[in-house]
């Protein structure tokens, strides 16, 4: 029996596009959290989505595009936005290539400081899941 998709706080969710005429208009929000059921999405998720938001920021967005995701980033430890130091490109391709990885590399290429993420071990189809439309919407 299929599960459907339910809201979470932290972020919209949708269903994953399965090819790149689904992709979103340019109007829509890319932070997306898909999951099933009551489950939490977790910190490999937010990550994500941060990682996104902070791809927005540098590309001229100054707002927070989800105060409840900030809220939950700075609840994970993470430093605020403001206090990053600058990083000169984000490459989505190469997020999309660390999804074996933990979500500890994601965060430490962006120089992001969380101090109990060392136990955190990522999916690698949480990853996918949430870098899918992005990567999209840049025709990737």
């Amino acid at each position: 029996m299929h599960t459907p998709l339910t809201p979470v706080h932290i972020a919209r969710v949708e269903r994953p596009p399965t090819k790149p005429d689904d992709a979103l208009p340019d109007s829509e929000d890319p932070v997306m959290v898909y999951y099933a059921g009551e489950e939490d999405p977790g910190p490999c998720r937010v990550a994500l989505a941060y990682l996104y938001m902070l791809e927005d920021r540098r590309a001229g967005t100054p707002r927070i595009r989800n105060p409840a995701l900030h809220v939950k980033i700075i609840s994970l430890g993470l430093r605020q936005l403001s206090e990053l130091r600058r990083v000169d490109r984000f490459d989505v391709a190469y997020i999309i290539s660390l999804s074996r990885d933990n979500v500890v590399n994601l965060l430490k290429l962006l120089g992001v400081e969380a101090p109990d993420v060392e136990k955190i071990a990522c999916n690698k189809q949480d990853l996918e899941d949430v870098t899918s439309v992005r990567a999209m919407r840049l025709r990737l």
